[in-house]
């Protein structure tokens, strides 16, 4: 029998006195790709980062080829060929394909630290010819879409060869083509002898590219078996701990005043000419195909993107946004899909990313009165839910449906009177969308105004009274719940 590559054994860890994985047990055989499954905040990340050398372990220990190993930092973790493909981009935009696949590990001159362009280039070259990418490897990456940056940090993964690679929720960003692309790609990485650690809570994807699964949930492994010998109603049960069926509850609309209009709004890219109402007690969706525009008027609204011509209203009044701070002043927030580059500030703790927008309420004598934040943010942790045992503890430690509800929070502090939602529920499982779903609902019987922006049509239907269905810029037709179908929405969104 083949010696298995990895092993990790009786892993545990604690955050602040919680303890987030349980005695863990898991291990990956030379050439398969073994699906880490399990819900946002399950404990995925944690492992991989402690494999990765980015976090310690409190117990436990690591085998590669039946010997102990130990992994203290990344350097380490990158000397056993042992690599990480982020869940977010860890990518320097202003670099080229090439420069961001070596940095760190440029090839130089004997004796001197002059780069050597000529063999950085070629092995750039060689390497994106094996994951199959045609560009130019001196394209700066900010030009790339999100299926070639994921490319990209796969290259640099095998920049150093290496012979484990874990893969983070790779499929968030990505549309069902540039999905499959991908597990074209795992597959042939598979094929060359290449070990992959595969993290997921999307079900589709664990059938398409997993050869085993081992389940997580609440730090602890529930079940390991091969793929095929899982069936699905199973793996959502044992995922979720749940039947899987999971129903939002009644939303009855009762429509109250216009809160919201925008009169031929127009912005300086993709948004044209676009009209629509929200209403008092309503959810508005705002939905359309990737590269419609629906994002971009999201942020027209909340003077995050200029806008070209038209008007817009606020309470039937005429309001000027010229930048997100004057949408701020009038009660405007948006929460962007973008939540760990453009939502969230990362060296600021929890409570310092909720107050950041409402400083005047934390301030005794001028300064700020951690005794007065604490106050705040736990009174928000007990409202939303929030799962986290340490007001200052890191914001990156956060699952993604925490970090929407940190967001949230930071809103709901200045008593915004109009929420937009980009994507909410982006990378997230589906436990943490139904809780996300649900204090969307509570915002509207509150009496707040809620736009939804969405590219997932499926997902919001559920949720939202009217529907506003852009394509190419420009308003295709406004729908009401009853009116709206997927196959009618999707023929509106598609031309």
């Amino acid at each position: 029998m083949e010696r298995k590559i990895l092993e990790m054994i009786g892993i545990t860890k604690y955050y602040y006195g919680v303890k987030a994985l349980d005695d863990v047990n898991f291990d990956l055989n030379p050439g398969e790709v073994h699906i880490l499954a399990g819900e946002d905040g399950a404990g995925k990340t944690t492992l991989m980062r402690i494999l990765a050398g980015m976090e310690k372990m409190d117990s436990g220990k690591i085998k590669m080829f039946g010997r102990d190993v130990k992994i203290t930092s990344s350097t380490i973790a990158k000397a056993k060929r042992i690599s990480t493909v982020p869940h977010e981009f860890k990518l320097i935009d202003c670099l080229s394909i090439a420069e961001n696949i070596f940095l760190g590990k440029e090839p130089v001159y004997n004796n001197t630290m002059l780069i050597n362009w000529r063999i950085l280039k070629t092995r750039a070259r060689v390497i994106l010819d094996i994951l199959g990418l045609k560009r130019d490897i001196n394209t700066l990456v900010e030009e790339l879409d999100a299926a070639e940056k994921r490319i990209v940090e796969m290259a640099k993964t095998l920049s150093f060869d290496a012979k484990i690679i874990t893969i983070d929720e790779p499929t968030f960003v990505l549309s069902e083509k540039e999905a499959n692309n991908l597990f074209k790609l795992i597959r042939i990485l598979k094929l060359k002898g290449i070990s992959i650690i595969y993290l997921s809570h999307r079900t589709d994807e664990i059938y398409k590219v997993g050869d085993r699964v081992s389940i997580l949930r609440e730090g602890v492994i529930i079940d390991t078996k091969p793929v095929k010998q899982m069936r699905r109603g199973e793996l959502i049960r044992k995922m979720t701990g749940m039947n899987g069926k999971r129903k939002l509850p009644d939303i009855k609309f009762k429509k109250g005043k216009e809160v919201l209009r925008l009169d031929n709004v127009s912005g300086a890219g993709k948004v044209k000419n676009v009209n629509l109402e929200v209403f008092e007690g309503e959810i508005f969706g705002i939905v359309g195909l990737v590269g419609s525009g629906i994002s971009e008027l999201g942020k027209i609204i909340f003077g995050a993107e200029k806008k070209k011509s038209g008007d817009i209203y606020l309470g039937g009044e005429k309001i000027k946004i010229s930048s997100p701070r004057d949408a701020i002043i009038l009660g405007i927030g948006l929460l962007t899909k973008d939540r760990n580059n453009k939502g969230l500030i990362p060296f600021m703790n929890i409570a310092e990313n909720i107050t950041i927008t409402n400083l005047n309420s934390v301030i005794k004598r001028g300064l700020i009165s951690k005794k007065k934040e604490k106050a705040v943010v736990l009174d928000f942790f007990k409202e939303l839910n929030i799962n986290s045992s340490a007001v200052d503890g890191n914001i990156n430690d956060l699952s993604e449906g925490d970090k929407q509800k940190i967001m949230l929070a930071r809103w709901l502090s200045v008593d915004s009177k109009v929420l937009i939602f980009d994507e909410p529920d982006r990378g997230m499982d589906t436990k943490s969308r139904m809780e996300i779903y649900k204090l969307i609902i509570n915002l509207v019987k509150k009496g707040i105004a809620v736009v939804i922006i969405s590219s997932e049509l499926p997902e919001i239907a559920g949720i939202c009274n009217r529907f506003a269905v852009m394509h190419k810029g420009r308003i295709a037709g406004i729908l009401s719940k009853k009116e709206a179908s997927q196959s009618k929405i999707m023929k509106l969104a598609s031309g």
